[in-house]
């Protein structure tokens, strides 16, 4: 299981890496962190629509 470099290239080129051959990979280390904030973000948007679902 893992992600296509070339894709995610396209959203976060700082977790992608070039070999000497030009071969593209994922560093997952510093991906780590990129996600866990994405989660926060999501989860405070899921808390507001919620508040404002209630709200109605």
């Amino acid at each position: 299981m893992g992600l296509i470099a070339q894709e995610v290239q396209k959203v976060l080129p700082q977790v992608v890496l070039a070999d000497e051959d030009g071969y593209l990979a994922v560093n997952y280390a510093t991906l780590v962190p990129v996600l866990i904030e994405a989660m926060k973000e999501m989860k405070q948007e899921i808390e507001l629509l919620k508040a404002q679902a209630k709200a109605k």
